[in-house]
């Protein structure tokens, strides 16, 4: 990787939604009308890391696609206001922007979700090709799996800056196996990263343990990803490279959660932060630490961002951590 602070801003490309979420009261009963509450906010993995980074103090820019509609204008005027540069946005005409609708019940867990994401398929080498000059002189350039595997094939092959990619689903993470080698970054959780290293968890599909995301780690990294990140949720963050593996515990008080939609790309921001300011030789540990702060602070907010996030409240919320575990 580049030494830090050679290039000043940081290159997100994804997808960009409007987030329909229904919060359930106490109970949650299907096939039923639950009261709770509505919210409507801007979401997608990619705008959702770009929107961290921004509050995390990384200028960046957002690439991605909306529609010629009032999601289309709302997405952008936001995103813009939340600090984004959305100059490489391109608006698409006739088409519906980007849609996520989701229930989460009392606990803040994931119910079900449905997406509309069909516009993001605009999103192609052909799309991005112009921007290129642009995209090769930032610092960092992320993308999401959302992202169709031939643009995704296109990327690894064009971009000289230094690449980190959110894995977004199990189904999704795989369209990111044949350009591993390219990866200096590259965060699942540890059934993503299961999948991707080829290890069968031995106690079934859903259940990878310990052991099997460590040794799914050291996989990716023997496939040529420098530094991989795997989110193990109430467990903590797994972090592997050549020199380091360890776990960071997470930080995140249950009884402060209300959601943890959105955490997952809180944290990769921080990560991407850590490392953009720590260069090429920065401990992981510290990035795992400070992205499990980060995700504690997003877990206390309704929508998939904590409108209070600073890279001030981060280091605090670690601070804190680390003073409480030496008493």
């Amino acid at each position: 990787m580049r030494s830090k602070r050679m290039k000043d801003y940081a290159v997100v490309i994804g997808g960009l939604n409007i987030d329909i979420a229904g919060l359930s009261g106490a109970e949650l009963r299907l096939r039923d009308s639950n009261p709770g509450s509505v919210r409507i906010s801007i979401g997608g993995v990619g705008q959702n890391i770009a929107r961290n980074l921004a509050m995390l103090g990384v200028q960046t820019s957002l690439i991605s696609v909306c529609g010629d509609d009032s999601f289309g204008r709302l997405a952008l005027a936001d995103c813009e206001e939340a600090g984004i540069d959305c100059s490489q946005v391109t608006v698409i005409p006739g088409e519906a922007s980007s849609t996520y609708l989701y229930i989460n019940n009392a606990n803040g867990d994931l119910v079900t979700a449905v997406n509309d994401m069909h516009i993001t398929e605009h999103i192609t080498g052909a799309l991005l090709e112009p921007k290129l000059p642009f995209i090769n002189g930032a610092s960092m350039v992320v993308l999401d799996a959302n992202l169709q595997e031939e643009t995704i094939a296109w990327i690894a092959e064009h971009v000289t800056a230094p690449l980190a990619a959110d894995t977004v689903s199990v189904a999704k993470a795989q369209r990111l196996r044949p350009v591993l080698s390219k990866l200096y970054i590259l965060k699942p959780n540890e059934l993503e990263a299961a999948v991707l290293a080829g290890i069968t968890p031995a106690g079934g599909e859903s259940d990878v343990s310990v052991e099997e995301a460590q040794a799914a780690a050291r996989r990716l990294n023997d496939l040529g990803v420098r530094k991989v990140f795997v989110s193990m949720g109430a467990q903590g963050l797994l972090y592997s490279s050549e020199k380091e593996q360890g776990i960071e515990p997470s930080l995140a008080d249950a009884s402060q959660i209300v959601s943890t939609n959105g955490a997952g790309d809180c944290a990769m921001a921080a990560i991407l932060k850590a490392s953009l300011e720590q260069g090429a030789d920065g401990l992981m540990q510290e990035a795992a630490a400070l992205s499990q702060a980060a995700a504690a602070i997003n877990m206390q907010a309704a929508e998939a961002f904590a409108k209070d996030l600073s890279w001030e409240a981060v280091l605090r919320r670690r601070e804190k951590a680390a003073a409480h575990t030496k008493e």
